[in-house]
C-alpha cells in the first residue's frame, strides 16, 4: 500500500468482521458490503489486546486492501444534472458518498442537458440531448473528455425517437453500453438495447419491463431497479429478469445508479415522492441504505465513478496478437 495506509480502530473492527466472515463461510470470498453487514455475537479476537488486534489488522492489509480504501476514502460520484429544485447551472456535478454531502458543480456547460441519455465509459462521458421545436427534432451528442473538460459536439440527423435512452450503463466485461429505449413497434413498450457510442444509435436486444436505473459490476453482471422498486438481475442476451428483492423505495421518474468495481457496492440516486437522495444497495439482498438526502432535491443522470475494471498493476490487454499454426501443427 506504498506506506500510505493508516491503521485505525475502525479498520481493525473491519478486519475482525472479515476474519469472522471467513470463519463462518469456510474461507469464502467476501465483498465489502457483506463485511459491513456481518453481525456477530462472538468475536474471534475478543480475547486479544487492543494492540494485538491492531497488529492483526495491519497483517490483513495485504489480504484485503479494498476494505481499507473504502473505509478511509469515501467514493466520489459524478453525474449530469437533470433537475434541481433550487435551479442551478447545467453541467457535471460531483458528490461524495458521505452523510450530509450535497452535489457540487464541477463543469458548467449549457449544452450538457442529457435528457436522452448519459453514460460514462473508461474516461469518456457521452451526453445525448433531444429537443422538439414545434415538431422539428433537434439532437446534440457530446463526447466528453472528463479529465480535460473538453468535448466533441455533433448534431446527428439520423437519430429517431427509439434512440432516446433513459437508464444506461457501461458493461466493462464486453465494452457494450446498455440502455432502456422505447420500442419502435409498440411505443407503450420499452426494450433493453445496446448503444453504439460512436453514433448514439441503439440496437434492441428484447423487450423488458421499464427500469428506473441500470448498473453493471466489474464482472459484467447487469442489474436494474424497476419502477416497482425491485432490484433485478438482467440477462444481457435475452433481457430476461430475475428479481433479487425489493429496495423498499418506489422511484417516480428515471433514476441512475453505478456499481463500485472495487467493492461491489451499488450507489443509487433514487428520486421518489420524497425527492432525490443517494443510497447504497446491496446487490445480493436489494437492501437500500440512505447515504445522504439532497436538499434542495437533485436528480442526476449517468451517475459514475472514475474507475476502470482493470486491476491496478495488471498488464495491458495485448494487441496485435494472432495465432499462426502451420499445417496440422499444435505449436505456433
Amino acid at each position: 500500500m506504498d506506506g500510505k495506509c493508516k491503521i485505525s480502530w475502525k479498520n481493525v473492527c473491519i478486519y475482525e468482521k472479515w476474519l469472522y466472515f471467513c470463519e463462518v463461510t469456510r474461507g469464502a470470498k467476501a465483498t465489502w458490503n457483506q463485511i459491513q453487514q456481518v453481525s456477530y455475537r462472538t468475536q474471534p479476537m475478543n480475547n486479544l489486546s487492543r494492540y494485538a488486534r491492531i497488529a492483526v489488522g495491519a497483517a490483513a492489509l495485504s489480504l484485503f486492501p479494498g476494505a481499507m480504501e473504502a473505509a478511509d476514502n469515501p467514493v466520489t460520484l459524478y453525474g449530469v444534472k437533470i433537475y434541481c429544485e433550487g435551479g442551478g447551472s447545467s453541467g457535471l456535478y460531483s458528490v461524495e458518498a458521505t452523510p450530509g454531502a450535497q452535489p457540487q458543480l464541477c463543469w458548467s456547460d449549457g449544452d450538457m442537458i442529457g435528457n436522452a441519455g448519459v453514460v460514462y465509459a473508461d474516461g469518456t462521458m457521452y451526453v445525448l440531448t433531444y429537443l422538439d421545436f414545434y415538431g422539428m427534432e433537434v439532437w446534440s451528442y457530446l463526447t466528453c473528455d472528463v479529465e480535460n473538460k473538453t468535448y466533441d459536439f455533433a448534431m446527428p440527423e439520423y437519430l429517431e425517437f427509439t434512440d432516446v435512452g433513459s437508464a444506461s450503463t457501461y458493461d466493462p466485461a464486453t465494452g457494450n453500453v446498455y440502455t432502456i429505449c422505447i420500442d419502435g413497434d409498440d411505443t407503450s413498450q420499452v426494450t433493453l438495447s445496446t448503444m453504439d457510442v460512436a453514433t448514439a444509435k441503439k440496437t434492441p436486444v428484447s423487450r423488458i419491463s421499464r427500469m428506473a436505473a441500470l448498473a453493471a459490476d466489474r464482472q459484467g453482471t447487469l442489474y436494474g431497479i424497476g419502477m416497482d422498486g425491485v432490484l433485478y438481475k438482467i440477462d444481457k442476451h435475452t433481457a430476461a429478469t430475475t428479481a433479487v428483492g425489493s429496495t423498499g423505495l418506489v422511484p417516480n421518474v428515471n433514476n441512475t445508479a453505478v456499481i463500485d468495481y472495487a467493492t461491489g457496492v451499488m450507489y443509487w440516486n433514487a428520486y421518489t415522492e420524497d425527492g432525490g437522495a443517494l443510497y447504497t444497495v446491496d446487490v445480493t439482498t436489494a437492501e437500500a441504505t440512505l447515504v445522504t438526502k439532497f436538499d434542495p432535491s437533485f436528480q442526476f443522470d449517468g451517475l459514475f465513478i472514475k474507475q476502470t475494471a482493470q486491476n491496478d498493476g495488471a498488464p495491458e490487454q495485448p494487441t496485435g496478437v494472432s495465432a499462426n499454426f502451420e499445417g496440422g501443427s499444435l505449436a505456433g
